[in-house]
């Protein structure tokens, strides 16, 4: 499940910046994103606390959707990340939610285990143990 977190990351990070690029006509770049990644890992962490089945039907349908942008990929229907449009309705994901809220307690286990950092957090850090 990790690989395809990282996978699903690659996928989507272009495209969320693409979309927001269009709807505000700001130049998006790597650091804008991760700075909206990293607040969004602590809004996630709060709402978990207090709503736990919240986030997991919302992982569930990224993750559905996600699969949906994976196999348009593969089956050449998509080649461009401006092509990508939200779901007009709910995706079915009766099929991966006893999985994925294994997969989300899981998560948010292992992330306050390890620390609770955000992925720049974990950056920063990796970066200063490097130049010791």
């Amino acid at each position: 499940m990790r690989t395809f977190a990282v996978a699903a990351q690659q996928i989507l990070r272009p495209i969320a910046g693409a979309v927001t690029e269009k709807r505000t006509g700001l130049n998006i770049t790597n650091g804008f994103t991760a700075a909206v990644r990293d607040r969004e890992v602590r809004t996630l962490a709060i709402n978990y606390q207090s709503d736990k089945s919240k986030i997991i039907e919302k992982s569930s349908q990224c993750y559905a959707w996600t699969m949906l942008i994976v196999k348009d990929i593969q089956e050449g229907k998509l080649t461009d990340p401006s092509q990508v449009a939200l779901p007009a309705a709910p995706l079915p994901v009766a099929a991966i939610a006893a999985d994925m809220e294994k997969w989300v307690t899981a998560s948010f286990q292992a992330w306050k285990e390890e620390g609770a950092s955000t992925p720049s957090e974990f950056k920063d850090a990796l970066k200063r143990s490097l130049e010791k």
